[in-house]
């Protein structure tokens, strides 16, 4: 007796529809927030709260045009609206949480669907019914959480669009199903069944290896961007051995070029004198910016823009900080760099420059880089257009620094005039006074 009071307390109540959709808040935030990052401000996680619940509790019949459509274009632009990355990456985590979470909720409708009808007990069915729901999607989080890393994606454009269209394939065959069979008419057919459930069960297990996919994609790109960090930096600390190598042996041969410029008169010793001080070992270690990853980019580029016979200035007063990705930060300079240093190399010798300035001020993270550039590139809305026999070269650095751009919101022109290529971008960041990894 007591049992069946529960039971009915439960039923009728909205006491266990809040549980439930705690329940899912939890372990969808959990999940996407691993792909997207949500806008600041409580309407926005106030929405989100409601973007994941009405998705995923929608219900969805075989022959319903109206709700599986309804369905998508809310997966579709509860992602658009919410979150802050670039608009790939919506469209492909959009299609994705539809393609889940519909083939989740079908299952589910399924399953408990021949005891919704049996009064006076039907309400009953709806708890184990959500409870079914919520267990698939905590499976999925299982599943995928081995490949969490806590940032932002850094998947490339043109990988972004492949995943796209990957995920455009399950949601066009759940559209094409939903919509085109007869409710009425084979719904009662056992072949039916079988059917819905096995190719449910594949949307299921295809969306989740999609999105395990992309992580595992974002893994290997994250790892490229450490060791390009960590080679610049071996490489700046290799140049830094180097000069106290040269130091300390010049601080030992100083009593040897005394004895040597008291011997000489005139301009031999004037010669000798500049000759010494020209040397590696008595010139001072370049500091452009007090960030440690910007200064260890620029640092590595100099050797390259000195056997180029590159004319450059530099201005970096970044503070020690920045609110953005070390990983992110290597990119932005690394890709403008070594677009400049490519372009310049096609200058004839005497007309090869580079000026770089970057600064933070109000929020904004500034970066302009000038250099010399032979050719007119082609340019669309301040944009690159890459030409096809270019797509391994600087278009696709281009295209790096526009999406690490877009992740924070911010933007990345590039112009060209008589000679000169400007690239100039402007991020906002906040908190300034912290790194992020």
């Amino acid at each position: 007796m007591e049992l069946d009071v529960l039971w009915e307390f439960l039923g009728y109540s909205r006491l266990f529809f809040y549980l439930y959709a705690a329940g899912l808040v939890a372990v969808l935030g959990k999940i996407l927030k691993n792909f997207l990052t949500l806008k600041e401000g409580w309407i926005f996680r106030i929405l989100f709260c409601l973007y994941v619940v009405m998705v995923t509790v929608m219900v969805i019949f075989a022959g319903d045009e109206v709700n599986i459509l309804g369905a998508l274009c809310l997966a579709l632009g509860g992602a658009a609206v919410l979150f802050r990355d670039p608009w790939r990456n919506r469209l492909s985590v959009g299609l994705l949480f539809f393609v889940q979470a519909v083939s989740i909720s079908v299952l589910a409708d399924k399953i408990f669907e021949p005891h919704l009808w049996m009064e006076p007990a039907w309400e009953y069915v709806l708890i184990p019914q959500d409870l079914f729901r919520l267990l698939l999607w905590t499976a999925v989080w299982l599943v995928l959480r081995r490949q969490f890393t806590g940032r932002q994606l850094q998947i490339p454009g043109n990988v972004w669009i492949l995943i796209d269209i990957l995920a455009g394939m399950p949601a066009a065959v759940i559209l094409l199903i939903f919509m085109t069979v007869d409710p009425y008419g084979s719904q009662t057919v056992p072949a039916y069944e079988g059917f819905i459930y096995g190719s449910m069960g594949i949307a299921v297990f295809t969306s989740a290896a999609l999105f395990y996919l992309t992580l595992v994609l974002n893994r290997n790109e994250q790892l490229k961007e450490e060791q390009r960090l960590w080679e610049m930096r071996r490489m700046h600390y290799e140049d830094l051995e180097r000069e106290q190598l040269a130091l300390r042996r010049m601080r030992h041969d100083t009593a040897n070029h005394l004895r040597a410029l008291a011997g000489l008169e005139g301009e031999k010793a004037r010669e000798y004198l500049q000759e010494w001080m020209e040397s590696p070992a008595m010139r001072p270690s370049r500091r452009f910016s007090e960030n440690e990853v910007v200064n260890t980019v620029i640092c590595s580029k100099l050797e390259e823009m000195e056997r180029l016979g590159i004319s450059w200035k530099i201005e970096a007063p970044l503070p020690e900080q920045l609110s953005m990705g070390k990983m992110e930060i290597c990119s932005l300079f690394a890709n403008a760099l070594d677009n400049a240093l490519e372009a310049c190399g096609q200058v004839e010798e005497g007309k090869r420059w580079l000026h770089l300035k970057a600064g933070y001020t109000r929020g904004l993270l500034m970066l302009k880089l000038e250099n010399s550039m032979k050719e007119a590139p082609e340019l669309e809305n301040g944009k690159l257009k890459t030409r096809k026999r270019e797509k391994d070269s600087h278009g696709i650095g281009y295209g790096e620094i526009a999406d690490i751009c877009a992740r924070y919101q911010g933007v990345s022109r590039v112009s060209w005039k008589e000679g000169a290529f400007t690239l100039l971008c402007s991020v906002p960041l906040q908190n300034a006074g912290k790194n992020r990894m």
